[in-house]
């Protein structure tokens, strides 16, 4: 240090050396601004601190003149200290920190705390932060994580995140996320990538920092976050990219749409009839409600909006049964994963006795289905939307069941397509929506939905026409009668092609998968025809009273009878694979999806069954009278009872969810597909139509208060 000079030499500076300049300018004052601070008294004591050091520090005089110093001496102690080695600048702030007053350590820890703070997504390589963001199972996390910085709402809106949410939680998107006849469809077969390529500019390294040069980014490379990361650095579309529905869109609008079964919903239509009429039939597809009564009457709705259209007159008699045939043909069918199992066609039923007993013993064990349910099944129930592990397919967001399925209407050795849950079926060419009905006035009709116009009217039968079926794909109709006998209709030319004869009494309920059909008989037994032959191809005998309901999948029949017992035959060989108990009166209610079948009967009970291990998953105690309707999913059960409650379930655990309705006199008729749920019921002396929707965005409802 030169004698001459105040000032110490920048290659002799010592700590002590820098400490004896600071303090004798920067602390000196330090009485005068803690009374300053006082001063403001509407300031908490940060505040005061902060506005103080701003104000000074921006005036014209400067920070420095605030405490005596000029900018040279600030100047000159930022140089020396710059000038420290690494453990000299430690050393100094170690013993600068404890001499700092209150009110400067606060400012001081304000303006330390945000250079601590690191963004760990931006910091990493793009495919590791889009990896993170992968290990994020809930939804709203993530779209909370989107508003934590413009970079975090850029990186939210890559595909990739979005498609994988949707797989894990099974709210598959269509092939194509650019809408479809259902803009909220969730269910599909795979994935393909519909989004147009972009490539990144020469100097994507530069502004995304350290991208991997891993193959893996590629993938991210091309997807279209980078429309939104455009905005914070150099990536340029090949071309002007049309504007598809993402995965993200179809992930909220699913998620919504759950969260609307669980907890809202509209009622976007109500109707009062203005008597009393029984509900005896209801049929729904993508475009008609069509509903049938014990006064004869058939109405028409729009499955849309729920807006009556009009009214089929022409039968005499109460209707019992109807269907409704679609204008357009089933899609092109898609190639069946390979499966070992194999199917019942009509050469191995043929193959086999006409006459089967019951065999549902074998080696003097009984194969009955255990009572026990299962404590664990999550594994085998999706958490919700598309196929389940079972391939269960959602039929509130799908055109029926089984879209994986062959379409055609015969038997190849594949699984056939069961009949509609809706009672719909796809049409066979003709560019009419029909509807077929039968009734007590012995007469099946053929009516134009659009315009009300009766078509043909089939005579044949002798007394009631009791139950119902259109085969998927063909012109041809199946009715059964409390004649005995069983007719299968022509309903393009209009003419009767064959008389199905065998059953010893009335004919009570009827189901087909592709050209099979499965019978149930008050006479105790059910038949299985061929419908392009006439042929009776099989007998099951078991049951010990009148059979109420059938199902029937194309390898497995399941009827229910007034015995109390359910039994699952195999359609090929004609036995009894099990006899499932655990009802305790007149088991009415059937549905057979996958290895999944529920069951309802008159004790009000809904038993929920697996038939790969023949166990009870579930039992439920749903009505206070007898169960009169059900379908599910494998999401949900919605159930309704002559209680006058229609009741939504969670199908994997069998608890009881909410009510979808407000309490009524009696439940008709309930079905749900594509996210809407029609229900017929009783109130006040008076048959009620309700439409309820839980799309998510639905408006112009009112909201469905239970």
């Amino acid at each position: 240090m030169s004698p001459h000079s105040s000032t110490p030499d920048a290659s002799n500076i010592t700590i002590g050396t820098l400490l004896r300049l600071v303090r004798p300018n920067v602390f000196r004052r330090s009485a005068k601004m803690l009374k300053r601070l006082k001063n403001l008294t509407r300031c908490s004591k940060s505040k005061r601190a902060d506005h103080l050091f701003h104000r000074r520090s921006h005036s014209h005089g400067g920070f420095e003149n605030d405490f005596g110093l000029g900018h040279t001496d600030v100047n000159e102690m930022m140089g020396k200290f710059k000038l420290l080695s690494k453990g000299q600048r430690f050393a100094f702030l170690s013993t600068l920190v404890p001499e700092l007053l209150l009110p400067e350590a606060l400012v001081v820890a304000r303006r330390i705390d945000p250079r601590l703070k690191r963004d760990f997504l931006k910091d990493l390589p793009l495919e590791l932060s889009l990896h993170c963001l992968s290990f994020v199972e809930d939804a709203r996390t993530l779209a909370r994580a989107s508003q934590v910085s413009q970079y975090w709402y850029a990186l939210l809106q890559d595909e990739t995140t979005w498609k994988h949410m949707c797989t894990r939680t099974r709210f598959f998107p269509l092939v194509s996320p650019f809408p479809s006849h259902s803009s909220h469809s969730r269910t599909s077969r795979r994935f393909d990538n519909p989004f147009v390529s972009r490539v990144p500019h020469s100097n994507l390294r530069l502004q995304m920092g350290r991208v991997s040069l891993n193959p893996l980014a590629q993938n991210f490379i091309t997807t279209p976050r980078f429309a939104r990361l455009a905005e914070l650095g150099s990536v340029r579309p090949m071309s002007p990219p049309t504007t598809p529905r993402s995965f993200k869109q179809q992930f909220k609008d699913a998620y919504l749409t759950e969260s609307n079964w669980l907890t809202g919903g509209q009622l976007i239509a109500s109707h009062k009839h203005t008597d009393d009429g029984v509900v005896t039939s209801l049929a729904i597809d993508d475009t008609f409600i069509v509903v049938g009564m014990a006064n004869s009457q058939i109405e028409v709705y729009d499955s849309r909006t729920g807006a009556w259209l009009n009214s089929l007159k022409g039968h005499e008699a109460g209707v019992w049964a109807l269907m409704l045939v679609s204008p357009h043909r089933r899609p092109p069918p898609t190639p069946p994963i390979p499966q070992e199992q194999s199917y019942v066609t009509p050469q191995d039923l043929h193959s086999n006795s006409l006459t089967s007993p019951s065999t549902y013993r074998e080696e003097g064990r009984s194969r009955r289905a255990s009572f026990t349910a299962a404590t664990s099944q999550s594994a085998r129930h999706a958490p919700t939307g598309g196929p389940s592990s079972r391939g269960i397919q959602r039929p509130n967001t799908t055109l029926g069941v089984g879209e994986e399925n062959n379409r055609s209407g015969t038997y190849t050795g594949k699984k056939p397509v069961q009949s509609d849950l809706c009672g719909a079926a796809m049409g066979y060419g003709s560019d009419k929506h029909l509807v077929v009905s039968g009734g007590c006035d012995r007469n099946v009709r053929v009516w134009d939905a659009n315009t009300g116009q009766c078509l043909h009217v089939l005579r044949g039968h002798s007394s009631t026409v009791r139950c119902l079926k259109v085969i998927d794909g063909k012109p041809l109709a199946i009715t059964g009668s409390r004649d005995w006998t069983l007719r299968v209709w022509d309903i393009e030319r209009g003419r009767c092609v064959h008389i199905l004869q065998g059953h010893q009494q009335s004919v009570r309920c009827v189901e087909v998968a592709g050209n099979i059909a499965a019978t149930g008989s008050y006479d105790f037994t059910c038949r299985l025809w061929n419908v392009e032959t006439g042929q009776c191809l099989r007998v099951l005998v078991g049951h010990y009273h009148q059979i109420y309901a059938i199902a029937f999948d194309g390898e497995r029949v399941v009827t229910g009878s007034l015995d109390s017992t359910v039994r699952v035959w195999d359609a090929a060989t004609g036995t009894c694979m099990a006899l499932l108990q655990g009802h305790t009166s007149l088991v009415g209610q059937l549905q057979l999806t996958s290895d999944t079948l529920v069951t309802g009967g008159s004790d009000g009970r809904v038993i929920i069954f697996d038939l790969t291990t023949l166990t009870c998953l579930h039992r439920l105690c749903a009505h206070d009278n007898s169960v009169t309707c059900l379908q599910f999913d494998d999401r949900y059960i919605i159930s309704g009872g002559n209680d006058g409650r229609v009741k939504l379930w969670d199908m994997r655990t069998g608890a009881f969810i909410r009510e979808l309705t407000r309490r009524c006199d009696a439940v008709w008729r309930v079905n749900f597909r594509d996210d809407r749920c029609v229900i017929l019921l009783q109130r006040g002396g008076r048959t009620v139509l309700e439409v309820l929707s839980f799309r998510a965005g639905e408006k112009g409802g009112e909201r469905i208060t239970t």
